[in-house]
This record gives structure tokens, C-alpha cells and sequence, in this order.
């Protein structure tokens, strides 16, 4: 698979339990993709982030700390 591509697994294990994992995501944008899934498939017992997830809060933070005098 592309480096820069964008997709989503969806594991199920023989116990019926639900795993929901996004690649290739930045941001909370995986949770806005997967959360339609994740209401279809029921509730949400645990939340995972990846590092990911905080790249884009990161470069926010340290643009307002460059803006502050």
C-alpha cells in the first residue's frame, strides 16, 4: 500500500469482539472517519490513539507560541 494512503481495517476476532484501526490519518480526522462504523458496530469500549492523532495538534500548539511576544 502508498506511504500516503488512507485506509481502514476492521478486525473481528472469534470471540465477536470489534477492533477499528485507520492508517494514513492525521488529527482527529481517523475518528471522523471511522465514526460511522463505530455506531453501526456498537459502543465503544476503548480508545487507542496513535501518534498521529497529536502531529497536527503539535504544529497548532507551536504556532501559537510563536505568535505570543
Amino acid at each position: 500500500m502508498n506511504k500516503n494512503e488512507k485506509y481502514i481495517e476492521i478486525h473481528i476476532d472469534s470471540n465477536g469482539q470489534t477492533t477499528i484501526e485507520a492508517f494514513g490519518y492525521e488529527g482527529n480526522s481517523c475518528e471522523r472517519a471511522t465514526a460511522s462504523l463505530e455506531d453501526a458496530l456498537g459502543h465503544v469500549e476503548s480508545r487507542e490513539r496513535k501518534p498521529e492523532y497529536y502531529k497536527n495538534q503539535r504544529i497548532a500548539e507551536e504556532s501559537r507560541l510563536r505568535r505570543r511576544p
